[in-house]
């Protein structure tokens, strides 16, 4: 099957991380005014502690199976029979997750406030086991992916309007949250049949040759799950309700921004594993080096934009209420270059190098500091403290898993790159402080600080002949040429 261009895949991707960043600014400042803080943390708390047994019915497949299944992808028969493994296999932990979900309610008192809310939030469990979304990665289907994205979420904004109108509806809001997320994977049960893969149960699942990897990515995810989710699972055990809805927006924004930069890794992880299953090094270094230049350019100017913005941005996407969320988020700002990196370490280099051990090592690290801290922290500090812990946490899986890629990734690029995209964020926080000085309101301040930025930060990396830069303006001319010659062929005819 021919592959798409990694330049489309790119490009879709980031339609669908453009989206992504989209649809909550407009959907997450409603439903937190609408919600107030106290229902909007019941929520996140649901949330948070459903994610755990997702994780358990997912046992790491998406990762194997997008990691193994690239390179056989040429091979339907033995990629049919791993899929069917695979799936069969998803489906035996499916069951075992909402087991263990009905015995916390038996064990665990505390859950009757949230029985009905996590019930509904529980359905992602069963969605994405069916789903077997893993197939669309592996053959680089970011078409399907994205325009699926995008109707499901618009469908649930326009859901969330007509249906989430006073705190009471919390659990209206979960279950089209719920649909928008992992609805669309219902979808595949007819897309990825007609167009890949069969995927059926069998009792013949391989489980002793793919349950050691399985578990050991299991572990992996599990450790990155605890050591973002656990602060905000602790604040409601420790705190209130209202605090969990305060650290939510600045979690939220944190997300979104790191889900939308890690972006850029999700596209060429498949490649990555081609180039690898096909031993060529040159092109799978020359790819590694593309996407780290890339993350640094992207990510230090909105490290200093949220920063300097942080005040505008909360004030946006909850309003008044929730300001106590803008010291929690100056601090995740700062933790968003050190997640960006580790992702990029973990996924693209240490799982595609099927090293599943040391980046468990790192995550399991992390998520001990993590949570150590948060017992600590939380009860004294509230929400700072849980976001000094999640900093601490990104720092030390990026710390560990940098270590761990040790030779297997060589940088080709050097100091004076790096200096420009400091020297320009720099710079670019500097031209919003100064507009955020203004008397002008919120909304405009946050729009021509944006542009202000993003004109300074593209001038001076121009001027420092970044060839990032130089390649994205190459880019343009040449798009824009293309464009001028179909114009031309259009007025001939």
């Amino acid at each position: 099957m021919k592959k798409t261009s990694l330049k489309t895949n790119a490009l879709l991707n980031g339609v669908r991380q453009c989206c992504s960043l989209l649809f909550p600014l407009i959907t997450f400042p409603y439903v937190s005014r609408v919600l107030g803080s106290e229902a909007y943390g019941k929520y996140n708390f649901g949330f948070s502690y459903v994610s755990y047994f997702v994780l358990l019915a997912a046992l790491g497949t998406a990762a194997y199976a997008v990691r193994e299944g690239s390179g056989l992808r040429d091979d339907s028969e033995k990629l049919s029979r791993f899929a069917d493994e695979l799936f069969s296999i998803n489906i035996v932990t499916m069951l075992f997750a909402y087991a263990a979900l009905l015995l916390s309610f038996v064990f665990w008192r505390k859950l009757d406030t949230y029985r009905t809310l996590i019930l509904v939030q529980s359905m992602s469990v069963f969605l994405n086991s069916i789903g077997v979304d893993w197939i669309n990665s592996i053959f680089e289907d970011f078409r399907y992916i994205t325009i699926r994205y995008i109707a499901f979420q618009g469908a649930a904004v326009l859901l969330m309007f007509a249906l989430v109108r006073s705190p009471e509806d919390y659990i209206i809001y979960a279950a089209i949250h719920t649909f928008a997320n992992s609805g669309a994977n219902l979808m595949n049960l007819f897309y990825t049949r007609k167009r890949y893969i069969k995927t059926r149960f069998t009792v013949s699942m391989g489980f002793r040759r793919h349950i050691v990897p399985l578990l050991v990515l299991f572990c992996n995810t599990l450790a990155v799950t605890v050591y973002v989710n656990s602060d905000i699972t602790l604040i409601g055990i420790f705190r209130t309700d209202t605090e969990v809805g305060m650290y939510s927006v600045a979690a939220k924004i944190y997300n979104i921004l790191k889900q939308v930069l890690n972006a850029v890794i999700v596209v060429v992880i498949p490649r990555a594993a081609y180039y690898l299953g096909n031993k060529n090094q040159e092109k799978y270094q020359h790819l590694l080096n593309m996407t780290l230049r890339t993350l640094l350019c992207l990510t230090l100017p909105v490290i200093a934009g949220i920063f300097v913005l942080a005040e505008e941005i909360v004030f946006l996407a909850g309003g008044g209420e929730y300001f106590p969320a803008v010291t929690p988020l100056r601090i995740l700002c700062g933790a968003l270059g050190f997640s960006v990196l580790a992702c990029f370490f973990s996924n693209a280099v240490l799982i595609v190098h099927k090293m599943e051990a040391a980046a468990l090592k790192a995550t399991a690290a992390s998520a001990a500091v993590n949570i150590a801290l948060n017992l600590y922290f939380i009860p004294r500090y509230g929400i700072t403290g849980a976001a000094v812990t999640t900093a601490a946490a990104e720092f030390c899986v990026f710390l560990v898993s940098m270590k761990a890629s040790g030779n297997k990734w060589k940088k080709d690029f050097g100091g004076k790159e790096i200096f420009s995209y400091i020297l320009g964020s720099m710079a670019a926080g500097g031209a919003a402080f100064l507009i955020k000085l203004t008397a002008a309101p919120v909304p405009a301040k946050v729009f021509f600080s944006v542009f202000a930025a993003g004109a300074v930060y593209f001038g001076i990396l121009l001027s420092l002949k970044n060839e990032i830069a130089l390649a994205g303006v190459s880019s343009l001319r040449t798009f824009a040429a293309h464009k001028r010659e179909l114009h031309k062929k259009d007025q001939k005819k």
